[in-house]
């Protein structure tokens, strides 16, 4: 997933001590754009209706390794077609900013109530990232 340059500064941030966490929210994106280090929060369309939630990752199920936070993966689950998800991004709660964007290599399509999405967010922070 490529880091935003407004994510970057917000880690770095948190880091040094000028900004406290906040928690991380998994978000899913249904417009056709590939994210970039530009990116920013009104680039991405978020997923609406048919059951659609965003994730609040609790801070206290990521797991860290190796320069690598790894969190249990996440089922969100569909009420309805909502159509194509092109891929997913990672807010900051409070100020909303996009840590992180990514585009699946295929679009998920939700066709039916019952369909589901299964993800498992990592944040590599190490020299791989």
């Amino acid at each position: 997933m490529p880091y935003t340059n407004a994510g970057i500064n917000y880690m770095h941030e948190v880091i040094v001590g000028k900004r406290v966490p906040q928690t991380l929210i998994l978000r899913l994106f249904i417009n056709d754009v590939v994210p970039n280090a530009g990116t920013e929060r009104l680039d991405l369309v978020e997923a609406e209706g048919y059951g659609y939630m965003p994730v609040n990752l609790d801070p206290a199920k990521w797991i860290t390794s190796g320069g690598v936070s790894t969190y249990p993966q996440v089922i969100m689950s569909f009420s309805g077609p909502l159509g194509q998800i092109f891929g997913c991004y990672l807010t900051v709660s409070g100020p909303g900013t996009v840590l992180w964007a990514g585009r699946f290599e295929n679009p998920y399509i939700v066709y039916n109530a019952g369909d589901d999405i299964k993800l498992t967010p990592i944040i590599p922070l190490g020299p791989q990232a």
